[in-house]
C-alpha cells in the first residue's frame, strides 16, 4: 500500500480483543494508545528502554481525561529482559529493523514466556525475521507491505495458534499493480540475482519473483 499511515493502519488491523496487549519500543505510545481506545477492557503494557521517553508517556497517560490509567503499565527496561507472563497477550514491534526484532523476541523466547501472538512492523532484515518466526513456529495471520513517507514496512500479524505458512521471502506481499510494490521487489531481486553462493530457498524467492514481475 502506498502512502499509508503506519499506525492507524497497525490500529486497524488488529479486530481481536485481547486481555493484555504489550507495546515494546514503544517511543510516544501511539500505538498502544490507540489500541486501548479501540478495546476499552484490554491492559496496555509499555515498553522503553529510554527513561525520558517513559517518563513522557507517563505524562501524556495522564493528561487523557478518557483513558483510566489503571489499565495502562509502563516497564522501563530492555525488551530482551521483558516475560511475556500473561495469558491472550499481543505483542506489538514496530518502527525496528528485522534484525533487532528477532534479537528481542530470541530473548523473550527463552524466558519461558507465556504464547502470545505478534504484530510486527519492521523494515529491513525481513528474511532474517521470517527464518526465525517460521522456526519457532509462528503462523501467518495477515500481511502487508505498506509505505510511510516513502519508507517501506513489512507488517506482519502472526500467531502460534494457526498453520498457515509464513513466505521466507515475503513474495505474498507482492502486487504488480502497485508501483512502489513492484519497485521494492525488484530491489529484492537484483540483490538476489548478484548474490554468490545463494541458498536453496534464496534461488526459489529469486525464480518466483521474476515470474511474479515477469522480468
Amino acid at each position: 500500500m502506498s502512502n499509508t499511515k503506519r499506525i492507524p493502519y497497525l490500529i486497524n488491523l488488529i479486530d481481536k480483543e485481547y486481555s493484555y496487549i504489550w507495546d515494546l519500543c514503544c517511543d510516544h505510545g501511539n500505538i498502544g494508545i490507540g489500541l486501548g481506545q479501540k478495546f476499552p477492557s484490554t491492559k496496555i503494557i509499555f515498553n522503553d528502554i529510554i527513561p525520558s521517553i517513559t517518563n513522557a508517556l507517563r505524562e501524556k497517560l495522564e493528561s487523557l481525561p478518557k483513558l483510566n490509567s489503571k489499565r495502562f503499565k509502563i516497564i522501563t527496561v530492555d525488551a530482551k529482559k521483558l516475560k511475556i507472563d500473561k495469558d491472550n497477550s499481543l505483542v506489538i514491534i514496530a518502527g525496528v529493523g528485522g534484525r533487532q526484532a528477532r534479537e528481542f523476541l530470541e530473548e523473550i523466547l527463552r524466558s519461558e514466556s507465556q504464547n502470545f501472538d505478534l504484530l510486527l512492523c519492521t523494515h529491513y532484515q525481513q528474511e532474517e525475521l521470517r527464518e526465525f518466526l517460521i522456526q519457532k513456529n509462528f503462523g501467518l495471520l495477515r500481511s502487508e507491505l505498506i509505505f510511510d513517507k516513502l519508507r517501506p514496512y513489512e507488517v506482519l500479524y502472526v500467531s502460534r495458534e494457526v498453520e498457515n505458512d509464513i513466505p521466507s521471502f515475503s513474495t505474498e506481499l507482492l502486487n504488480r499493480d502497485d508501483v512502489a510494490a513492484r519497485e521494492y521487489f525488484t530491489k529484492k531481486y537484483r540483490y538476489l540475482e548478484k548474490k554468490r553462493n545463494k541458498s536453496e530457498n534464496e534461488l526459489k524467492a529469486q525464480e518466483e519473483i521474476k515470474g511474479l514481475l515477469k522480468l
